[in-house]
């Protein structure tokens, strides 16, 4: 009967080993399905919101239009500044419904070295925004802004920490960027044109920072482009952090500028036009 209780004994024992590794290895499990260092997925897709300032600036044939994000409209003897993060966080609360955003939409694909993405942003500003016509008076203006991105990259850095808790990749990419934008106001019947809407392209070369820390990855990256030897340069930058909720699934937060610049003929007269967009970005991104 001692034998009978010792082996009933074990038998307890052993199958209470078995569902305590089980769950530990659920728990580990769970972990590692949340981990961008074991499991960050080739492919992702955002769907974030964009919530920038805005600053442009506009000359065709004899128009002159400057205008950017502000409390009051600028006063004739001012220059044009740059909008200020405090004007647009006070914009998300303002009654006059004057808050201006862009979508934007994103794909991925990386693999063991390589690395592609297309990316698009799309949307408008000016409703509530005075610009300066040929400094002597204020006129209503829209700027509708469509941007598309494409570009490659090459992970030349590869650097894990000696605990393989933390990596950081770095890239360097080369791509194409395409813009289409449309300016919109009463000055334009003047010259009998409803709207100015140039469309171009640019080569880009940029590079790209990932440091992962488990359920975080924090991004930073940068491009800029060129349109000709007569232009400025165009340039944009984004920083992110996201947090890895599943599998599937993480969140993003972070900031992204775009300065874009054109300067060439539109329907036989010159045309030079500038726009800064800078601000908060929010997303939501699927990974697989």
């Amino acid at each position: 009967m001692k034998y009978l209780f010792a082996i009933l004994f074990f038998i307890f024992i052993f199958f209470n080993l078995e569902s305590y590794s089980q769950d530990t290895l659920a728990i580990q499990k769970t972990k590692l399905y949340r981990n961008f260092l074991v499991n960050e997925g080739k492919w992702k897709i955002e769907i974030p919101v964009w919530i920038p300032g805005f600053r442009g600036e506009l000359s065709y044939g004899n128009i002159n239009l400057g205008g950017s994000d502000g409390d009051d409209p600028p006063s004739i003897e001012q220059p044009i500044e740059k909008p200020r993060p405090g004007n647009i966080f006070k914009r998300l609360f303002n009654s006059k419904g004057n808050l201006n955003f862009f979508f934007m939409s994103s794909i991925s694909f990386t693999s063991n070295k390589f690395l592609v993405l297309t990316d698009g942003f799309s949307g408008s500003a000016g409703k509530s925004i005075l610009f300066r016509y040929n400094d002597k008076e204020f006129v209503n203006a829209k700027f509708t802004a469509n941007l598309y991105r494409l570009y490659a990259g090459y992970k030349i850095g590869d650097i894990w920490s000696k605990s393989a808790k933390t990596n950081y990749r770095f890239y360097p990419y080369a791509g194409v960027r395409f813009h289409d934008l449309s300016v919109q106001t009463e000055v334009l019947n003047l010259v009998d044109i409803e709207k100015l809407n140039p469309i171009w392209a640019e080569a880009i070369i940029g590079v790209r920072n990932e440091l992962l820390l488990k359920r975080w990855r924090f991004l930073l990256n940068g491009d800029i482009g060129f349109l000709g030897k007569n232009s400025k340069v165009s340039y944009m930058i984004n920083l992110s952090a996201y947090f890895r909720i599943s599998n599937l699934i993480s969140v993003k937060a972070g900031w992204s500028d775009w300065d874009t610049n054109y300067n060439g003929t539109y329907k036989d007269k010159e045309l030079k036009l500038s726009m800064h967009l800078s601000g908060p970005t929010t997303s939501v991104a699927f990974h697989f």
